[in-house]
């Protein structure tokens, strides 16, 4: 069994986490800002998105493949039954119907 006193955070190590959290949300943030900005874009609006969007999706499969099932049907990362929190969230936030992601992926693919 694992010792719950060895696997607490310290408060320095949750501030740092709580920092680097906030960090990823502010870029989030900024991306998010410039993708739906009113102004027509500009050549360079087009070109931060080319860099952005391929940065984003690395993230989502990073995450996906972290959160992989295993034989047992269990999360390989967070041990939850699989799927998992994170699986069922990043779904619900990609193939929601009412956001244009899908829209984009099936125009791609066309």
């Amino acid at each position: 069994m694992i010792n719950q006193a060895s696997t607490a955070l310290t408060p320095a190590r949750a501030d740092a986490y709580r920092l680097l959290r906030d960090d990823l949300m502010l870029h989030l943030y900024g991306a998010e800002y410039h993708a739906t900005k009113a102004e027509t874009w500009t050549p360079d609006d087009e070109a931060i998105a080319r860099e952005l969007i391929p940065d984003l999706v690395n993230v989502l499969n990073g995450a996906l493949l972290a959160h992989e099932g295993n034989c047992h049907g269990r999360c390989r990362f967070c041990r939850e039954t699989w799927p998992c929190a994170t699986i069922e969230s990043l779904h619900r936030a990609v193939k929601d119907p009412k956001r244009q992601f899908i829209t984009l992926v099936e125009t791609v693919r066309a």
